[in-house]
């Protein structure tokens, strides 16, 4: 299950979290994934904050990407919004009696 979040920075600026809800079959525990894209004042495009073209980027292993794309993503927000972007996709999927 996937929910987007976008905050309104002060200088105008815009980022966008991505929170991903992964249950697999296989697994006994879910996983959660994250990501973050940026977009400047006065523009519609978001940027990734990997460059996926660069040479440092292509020559990582898949588990080292994961890491490196998690604390790029860190820098464009704070792990207490990227929190608070989980919990609301708890609260859309919490059972409810």
């Amino acid at each position: 299950m996937k929910h987007e979040k976008i905050i309104k920075r002060d200088d105008g600026s815009r980022i966008r979290i991505t929170v991903n809800l992964v249950v697999e079959w296989s697994r006994t525990e879910p996983s959660w994934s994250f990501v973050v894209h940026s977009c400047d004042k006065g523009k519609r495009t978001w940027t990734s904050p990997v460059n996926h073209d660069d040479f440092s980027w292509r020559k990582l292993g898949m588990e080292e990407r994961r890491e490196e794309a998690r604390r790029r993503s860190l820098t464009l927000a704070s792990t207490k919004e990227v929190e608070q972007a989980m919990l609301e996709l708890w609260q859309k999927i919490k059972p409810s009696m």
